[in-house]
């Protein structure tokens, strides 16, 4: 299942309701500030790799990354990239 960031934050929020942390203790667990998390619940941010990486360790969860060819938030992070595939015209 592919997830979008809003989607993730949902996940990410109902998993840490269920086991009954709150957002500053989640946030410590995963080393990262309780205002970033909240940015990542409310899908207000795209969470980096280590990011993901330790909220899912102290979630108890398990996520795979599926590289797209150009990645979704490659335009909104770098909005003046050409894609992968205009890099060396033929």
């Amino acid at each position: 299942m592919i997830l979008s960031i809003s989607e993730l934050g949902r996940v990410l929020r109902k998993r840490r309701l269920d086991l009954g942390l709150s957002q500053a203790r989640l946030a410590w667990m995963a080393r990262i500030t309780q205002q970033h998390l909240s940015l990542v619940e409310q899908g207000k941010v795209d969470p980096t790799y280590r990011t993901l990486t330790r909220l899912a360790g102290s979630l108890d969860l398990s996520w795979t990354f599926h590289p797209a060819e150009e990645p979704a938030w490659t335009a909104k992070r770098f909005p003046g990239r050409v894609p992968a595939s205009q890099d060396n015209p033929s």
